[in-house]
Parts: structure tokens; C-alpha cells; sequence
């Protein structure tokens, strides 16, 4: 179990590890916190989800289930989020950087949706109500995610506004080193 309080485990399979989660729904949110529900039904909790890629299932009968495209999605190298961008958004701030992280860990050249794309430039100063240390967590992923085959325009610009609203305010204190000595050889 590695989310109790969501209704998440880790499943060994022979192809390394898979999540289980149990069906759920947002009940209430204020972009920071989020009071869930369980539900009975696969598509209710795929609807509430954030990308469409984290919205496939897998029933041992019936194969794949995909109500929002995210299969179309993968064989694209597509990061989108499921439904109205806005709304993902408001639900939960750290959605903008897991679109950029999952993007990049999912896909060699990620292609960011252009609604999707649009909706995290516009908003990405939200992410100040975060906490730092769930916004470090998150950065520091897509930096080691980051390679020259996988830089494009789009993620260029992501990490520019990322960063600038993530470390330049006044209570990151990581940012504000006083008295640095640039020259140092260290």
C-alpha cells in the first residue's frame, strides 16, 4: 500500500510494478486539498482524473478501457488533461507539474495538448499556494527527466515559467542566498 488514505497500491506483475487504485471522486477541493469519495464506477473516477494517460484500465475480460482517449493519447506522445484544462487545474494545483513531469517521463518528445499547454501558463503562479517541499519533490523530477533529445519549445517554456514562479518569491528561502560568493569553487 502506498496511498492508504487515497485507496492506492503497488501490484507486482511479471513487467515490474502497476497501480491499483480504488475508484473514486472528488467531493470537495480548494486547489491545495482535496476530500474524496469512493465510487462503483470506472468511469465516474476516470472523469475526475488528470491526464487522459492516467486514465486507462485494464480488465483481465474485457482488455483495455479508455473513455477519454489516453490510448490515442500514448501511441501520440500527447500529455492532455481529461476534460476542461481550467477545472483539472482548480481541483489541484500540483497538476501543472505532474502534466509536465508525467509528459516527460512518459514520452521521448512530449507533445503538451495546446489547450492544456495554455490553461498551466496561465495559472503556473497558483502553484505558490503549494507547499515548497511538494513543489521541490515535483521539480527536481522533471529536471532529472530532462535531456537534449526530449527539450523542446513547449517544454522550454514550461520549465522558464516553472522556475520563475517556484523560486522567485520571497518565502523560498533556497533561492535567497545572501553574500554568495559567485567565484567560489563551489
Amino acid at each position: 500500500v502506498v496511498g492508504a488514505s487515497f485507496g492506492v497500491a503497488k501490484v507486482k506483475t511479471t513487467n515490474g510494478y502497476i497501480d491499483v487504485a480504488q475508484y473514486r471522486a472528488d467531493s470537495e477541493h480548494d486547489g491545495r486539498h482535496c476530500v474524496t469519495k469512493t465510487v462503483s464506477s470506472f468511469e465516474e473516477d476516470c472523469l475526475r482524473r488528470d491526464l487522459s494517460i492516467n486514465a486507462i484500465a485494464y480488465n483481465p475480460t474485457n482488455g483495455f478501457i479508455d473513455y477519454v482517449g489516453g490510448i490515442v493519447d500514448l501511441q501520440n506522445s500527447i500529455a492532455r488533461f481529461i476534460g476542461e484544462p481550467e477545472e483539472r487545474i482548480t481541483e489541484d494545483y500540483l497538476r501543472m507539474l505532474r502534466f509536465v513531469r508525467i509528459g516527460l517521463q512518459s514520452f521521448d518528445k512530449p507533445i503538451f495538448e495546446s489547450s492544456s499547454f495554455n490553461s498551466v501558463i496561465s495559472n503556473m503562479c497558483k502553484v505558490r499556494q503549494l507547499s515548497k517541499e511538494r513543489m521541490v519533490v515535483e521539480f527536481v523530477e522533471i529536471l532529472r527527466l530532462i535531456s537534449f533529445e526530449n527539450l523542446t519549445k513547449q517544454t522550454i517554456k514550461l520549465l522558464n515559467i516553472m522556475a520563475y514562479e517556484i523560486f522567485q518569491f520571497d518565502g523560498f528561502a533556497y533561492w535567497k542566498v545572501e553574500d554568495y560568493d559567485q567565484n567560489s569553487k563551489y
